[in-house]
This record gives structure tokens, C-alpha cells and sequence, in this order.
């Protein structure tokens, strides 16, 4: 991996889905926390990006790409 890179945890990553949502799509975010379904969303929103991460590093794309497409394609994408 490159130097100094750390993948995120999926506890970072899923708190960078609810604040996402938050900020940007408050409707959303609004239903999932009253349904009590937010944490398991952005938890799923959150393991489904770092799946798509680490098969763009196994495909060859280096780590910092990698987890930056993931990110804008999955964990970002307004609902």
C-alpha cells in the first residue's frame, strides 16, 4: 500500500454516510432515524463501499483511488 495510507474503518466510513446524508439529504436521513434504521443503512452503505474499494485495488487501481471512487460511486451518492 502507499506510504502513509490507512484504509478507513467501516466505523469512518459509516460515520461519513450519516453525516453525508445529514447535511445533504436531511429528508432521508430524517425517515432513517425516526424508522430507527439509520445506523443499519449507513452501516450497509458503508460495507458495500469498502467491498467496491478493496475489488478497485485488486484490479490494480492503487489504494488513494481506489477508496476515493468508492466513496463518490457508493458511500456519497445522495439518496
Amino acid at each position: 500500500m502507499a506510504s502513509g495510507y490507512r484504509e478507513p474503518t467501516l466505523d469512518e466510513l459509516q460515520a461519513l454516510v450519516e453525516d453525508h446524508w445529514r447535511r445533504h439529504s436531511g429528508t432521508y436521513y430524517r425517515h432513517l432515524s425516526r424508522a430507527g434504521d439509520l445506523e443499519a443503512a449507513a452501516r450497509a452503505k458503508a460495507e458495500e463501499t469498502q467491498a467496491e474499494a478493496r475489488t478497485l485495488i485488486e484490479g490494480g487501481m492503487s489504494p488513494i483511488e481506489a477508496w476515493s471512487q468508492a466513496q463518490r460511486e457508493i458511500a456519497l451518492v445522495l439518496i
